[in-house]
């Protein structure tokens, strides 16, 4: 890309945008995404994504759960912008593939299903239908081509326009989506299978009822942030070092506990804290790409500058949003993207200031090495 300077980082190049080097030299405070660029989640919500969604349609189809959906999947509907809350993801996944195997019966077992108990719903149309010999697999690009930032609401046209309307109300009555854990089969057998049965337990109050796992997901998460790079990024920026995630608080910090002291507690904005301002407020789009977060973090850290840190398209819109009230600079991770090639060229395209193998390289980039 002509627009960018390239820079070799331990045999992966970083690239920076030409006329984002004055912005850079100015910044003064740094605020970090989480899962995906502090954290290392592709055995962790990428796979409990493909398991939550591939175990729904799968039973309610009668068909073989394993492999029904790839990282390449994630990526796609990931990049529309609209999909960064993992739940919406998998709901979109199990949604769409079941639009596309949808028939009349199936639709009357959903209705006749929706007044059954959580555990239930699923395993009552699944044991009715009874398999499907004319299975038809989701292409995931194509349906991602017809997508946007709005994510779940631009999916909703898409199924209006392909006259889906009755079927994915049906759809929606069993699977009880958006609804909290507990509410709907999505975020409950997410949940379960992410945390294991012990945190699951701690965190939300009761028993698992779909997977009965001891230990979860989570714990294949491990830290992707070198901590002695945190040091000396809190030394450049004098401590000025928050958060600004779609992860829960409680999942987060359970793996962050080991560096939390570097970031200022009132400067770490979590799904928690937007849920809670959404409730406060009546509105139902602050979640990125809208720049709430991102917005409330810097407002901690009184800063000039602030550079954000993501791994996927919904950050970078974030920090484009955010730059209408903020001086923000957007520096895009690669190298644990499903594809970091394409990773890396996406962010290009779209513009990102920084785009770079991972957080580790901060340093360097924002040093007089690379000035």
């Amino acid at each position: 890309m002509t627009n960018y300077r390239a820079f070799e980082m331990d045999s992966r190049n970083a690239y920076i945008r030409h006329d984002s080097f004055s912005d850079l030299a100015q910044v003064d405070a740094v605020i970090f995404d989480c899962d995906g660029v502090l954290i290392d989640t592709k055995e962790s919500y990428d796979q409990a994504v493909l398991f939550t969604a591939g175990r729904l349609s799968s039973v309610i189809l009668g068909l073989d759960y394993s492999n029904l959906y790839s990282r390449q999947d994630l990526y796609a509907l990931r990049s529309t912008g609209g999909f960064n809350n993992d739940w919406d993801l998998t709901c979109a996944l199990v949604s769409y593939t079941l639009s596309l195997n949808q028939t009349e019966s199936m639709a009357e077992l959903l209705r006749e299903a929706s007044g059954l108990g959580l555990e239930k719903r699923i395993k009552y149309v699944g044991r009715r239908v009874n398999g499907n010999s004319s299975y038809i697999p989701p292409k995931i690009d194509a349906l991602a081509n017809q997508l946007d930032v709005t994510g779940l609401k631009a999916l909703d046209t898409f199924y209006k326009e392909k006259g889906m309307t009755d079927f994915i109300e049906a759809l929606n009555e069993v699977l009880s989506y958006p609804g909290d854990v507990g509410e709907s089969p999505i975020t409950t057998m997410f949940e379960e299978v992410f945390c294991g049965g012990s945190l699951y337990s701690e965190i939300y109050g009761r028993e698992p009822v779909f997977v009965k796992l001891r230990t979860g997901l989570i714990e294949q998460e491990k830290l992707i942030v070198n901590p002695a790079m945190l040091e000396e990024l809190s030394q450049y920026v004098d401590g000025r070092l928050g958060i600004a995630s779609g992860s829960l608080k409680a999942q987060a910090e359970y793996i962050l506990n080991p560096i939390l002291d570097y970031f200022r507690p009132e400067a770490c904005i979590w799904m928690d804290d937007v849920d809670e301002a959404k409730r406060e407020t009546g509105r139902s789009d602050l979640h990125k790409p809208n720049p709430y977060s991102l917005l409330q973090a810097a407002a901690q850290l009184n800063a000039v500058m602030v550079l954000y840190v993501g791994d996927t398209q919904a950050d970078l819109m974030m920090a484009k949003n955010a730059s209408r009230d903020l001086g923000v600079v957007f520096a895009g991770v690669y190298a644990d993207s499903a594809d970091p090639s394409r990773m890396k060229t996406d962010f290009m395209q779209a513009g990102s200031d920084i785009v770079t193998p991972s957080v580790n390289e901060l340093t360097i980039i924002l040093g007089e090495d690379v000035f």
